[in-house]
């Protein structure tokens, strides 16, 4: 009894062996991929700042003398990627550097840069906030955030019929956090899908080269670590999808003024931008 107590013990402990080194070997796998793609990552932004410079000068000399609005919105377009490859180095050193800003303002800039996106698909984005509502975080990573949500929202409409292709921003606070919503009626997300959308690598877009399923994973990253907040998503097939952001409001934020959710139905603010 002892002895076949002991061969079992010894085929329990081999198995095990063998299931820890499977788990050491996906996690080794797993890390080199990170690193090449930070590798890959860090020499694209380092080959992506001089173009951009020069580009940035071009069309700085080409506005002084057209004066064209076009390409003002170019610049200010191209500026803003180059905070994001600022904002990516300061990451890669680990010296980002968080501030206090008001989010509808910076939210109004980054969908003003998507505008002209959203019109050639079709897409009108509504922005309804509720008031100023002044968060501490790094600008650069929550530009990122909003721009990958808007963006999504855009592709979800695809080819969908419809004249009406709404997306609609909307701001709103409790006590201590801001909420953001970001809402589309578009093809929605499968449930099979849904508690998986915020890993890494894992996409919906079945398009090749549509998507690397990096977008809503560094997201939630993002949210959670640089501001300390959440991010939620709730779809279906015919109502879109709705994803929400919580953020920690600044203590310099009149809690006085929170104001509760707009309704669904409707009953949202008269200000848009």
């Amino acid at each position: 009894a002892l002895a076949k107590e002991r061969d079992e013990l010894e085929v329990t402990v081999a198995n095990r062996t063998r299931e820890l080194e499977q788990e050491q070997m996906a996690c080794i796998l797993e890390l080199q991929q990170f690193a090449e793609f930070g590798r890959i990552s860090a020499s694209l932004l380092h080959d992506l700042a001089n173009p951009l410079t020069a580009a940035a000068l071009h069309l700085e000399e080409e506005g002084e003398r057209s004066r064209s609005s076009l390409i003002n919105q170019a610049r200010r377009s191209i500026s803003h990627i180059e905070r994001y490859i600022v904002a990516a180095r300061k990451q890669l050193q680990g010296s980002s550097e968080p501030q206090v800003f008001t989010a509808e303002d910076e939210l109004s800039d980054v969908i003003e840069l998507l505008r002209n996106q959203a019109i050639k698909a079709g897409v009108a984005i509504q922005f309804e906030p509720s008031a100023n509502h002044r968060v501490y975080g790094d600008v650069a990573a929550f530009h990122r955030v909003v721009a990958n949500l808007l963006v999504n929202a855009i592709q979800a409409y695809g080819t969908k019929p419809g004249r009406k292709k709404p997306i609609i921003v909307t701001t709103w606070s409790d006590a201590t956090n801001l909420h953001i919503s970001v809402q589309d009626h578009g093809v929605g997300i499968a449930m099979a899908d849904l508690p998986h959308i915020f890993e890494e690598f894992y996409t919906t877009k079945q398009r090749v080269g549509s998507g690397l399923g990096l977008g809503l994973a560094s997201a939630k990253q993002m949210i959670e670590q640089s501001f300390g907040g959440t991010i939620t998503a709730a779809s279906s097939r015919s109502t879109g999808t709705t994803f929400t952001l919580g953020i920690p409001l600044h203590e310099s934020t009149n809690h006085s003024k929170s104001t509760a959710r707009p309704s669904i139905s409707g009953q949202r603010s008269k200000a848009k931008r």
